[in-house]
């Protein structure tokens, strides 16, 4: 262990230690620091520890960011299973006189599906539309 000058005002002193005894190590800094620092009292952290409190937070921040992602997608496609409930709602009525006239030349079922198809994905490109730019 190297201790570089004498500062009075010392109030930290980062050490780098390799993992064989520890215990010893620590004893022997800690006598090293009463003779230079008799009056200031020998406390002492390992970094990693040290960073792994100050990580905690961020840990905990992005689990909750996490679930807050899951929810909203979860309610996004909630949205989207009620729009295209509601939208097949309000095309029962055409839907049924559509194939009701098939018989009689009106439109297929392709008809009927390509015109629900095109109902929903004008709705999801408006949706996107608005969307994109708030990235």
């Amino acid at each position: 262990m190297l201790l570089f000058g004498y500062y009075p005002s010392a109030e930290t002193i980062n050490v780098k230690l390799s993992g064989d005894d520890l215990p010893t190590t620590i004893t022997q800094i800690e006598k090293d620091w009463k003779k230079l620092y008799p009056s200031v009292p020998f406390e002492y952290w390992f970094m990693d520890d040290e960073f792994g409190r100050m990580y905690k937070q961020e840990i905990q921040l992005s689990r909750l960011s996490n679930y807050f992602t899951v929810f909203t997608i979860v309610i996004a496609c909630l949205g989207l299973f009620g729009l295209a409930a509601f939208t097949a709602e309000q095309k029962t009525k055409e839907i049924g006189h559509s194939k009701g006239a098939w018989c009689f030349g009106g439109a297929g079922v392709g008809n009927v599906d390509q015109s629900f198809r095109t109902a929903c994905a004008d709705c999801f490109c408006r949706s996107d539309a608005v969307g994109f730019p708030m990235r």
